[in-house]
C-alpha cells in the first residue's frame, strides 16, 4: 500500500463545495497515511462542523496568519509529508472512489491528476531533486507553469492525465474521464485577480526568458537558470 500525505490547500472556498470535496475523501478506496488542510482563507467559512463528520485519525488543520497563495499552500503541505509521497488536491475538486488508487498505480513519480496541478502527486525524490514551489507567483497563476519547467530542467518526467469531459454532475462543476470534478471556486475574480495574473506572466516570462513576441509561454522559454544566473 503506497504511503501518502493529502494536503489540500483552501481559500474561500463555498461550504458546499468544500463539504463535497471532504466527503468524496471519505469515500476514497486508498486512504492517505495524513489528510493536512491548509486554510488560507479569511475565516468566513468555519470548518469545525466540516471536520467533525470528516472521521480520521490523522487530519491536521494549519491555519495560516495571512494568505501565502497557492504556492504557498502546497510548500506547507510538503514539509509536512517528510519522506511520504505528496498528493495535493484543491478544495474545489472531487474525486470518484478509486482516483487515488489510479494515481498510485502509475509508477511515475510525479503526475498530473487535474488542470494547472489542482491534483498532483509528487514524491518525495522528486521534491528533492526540484524544490518547492516558487512563492513569488503569488497569489496563484504560473506557480504551475513554473514547476513544470523546472521539472523539466532536472530531467523530471511530468505525466499528465489526459483530460476529456464527460459529464456535468452540478453547477460549476465538470467531470473528467480522471475521475475528478472541477470548479465552485470564486475565488480569484475581479480587477485584483486580472492584475495578478498579468504580473504573475510577466514575471514567467523574465524568469525564463520567454521573447516578447511569442504569445504563449510555454515551450518557449530561453533560460536554464532563473533570471538567467548561474
Amino acid at each position: 500500500m503506497p504511503r501518502f500525505l493529502l494536503g489540500i490547500p483552501r481559500c474561500n472556498e463555498p461550504s458546499a463545495i468544500f463539504a463535497e470535496t471532504l466527503a468524496a475523501i471519505q469515500a476514497s478506496t486508498l486512504v492517505p497515511e495524513r489528510v493536512v488542510i491548509v486554510d488560507n482563507g479569511d475565516r468566513a467559512l468555519d470548518m469545525r462542523d466540516h471536520l467533525s463528520m470528516f472521521d480520521f485519525d490523522g487530519l491536521k488543520l494549519i491555519r495560516t496568519q495571512r494568505n501565502i497563495g497557492c504556492a504557498g499552500a502546497w510548500n506547507v503541505a510538503c514539509k509536512e509529508a517528510g519522506d511520504l509521497s505528496v498528493l495535493l488536491l484543491n478544495a474545489d475538486l472531487t474525486v470518484v472512489p478509486d482516483t487515488f488508487e489510479k494515481l498510485y498505480a502509475h509508477p511515475g513519480p510525479t503526475i498530473v491528476g487535474a488542470h494547472a496541478f489542482g491534483c498532483i502527486r509528487i514524491d518525495p525524490e522528486i521534491r528533492t531533486k526540484v524544490g518547492p514551489f516558487d512563492e513569488e507567483f503569488y497569489p496563484a497563476y504560473f506557480e504551475d507553469a513554473d514547476y513544470r519547467y523546472r521539472c523539466k530542467l532536472a530531467g523530471v518526467e511530468i505525466i499528465e492525465w489526459e483530460f476529456k469531459e464527460v459529464a456535468i454532475i452540478s453547477p460549476g462543476r465538470a467531470m473528467f474521464s480522471t475521475g475528478i470534478a472541477h470548479g465552485g471556486s470564486t475565488n480569484w475574480q475581479g480587477q485584483w485577480s486580472q492584475d495578478r495574473y498579468l504580473a504573475n506572466r510577466q514575471r514567467y516570462r523574465d524568469k525564463w526568458g520567454v521573447p516578447a513576441n511569442e504569445a504563449s509561454e510555454m515551450g518557449f522559454e530561453t533560460f536554464t537558470q532563473p533570471f538567467n544566473k548561474e
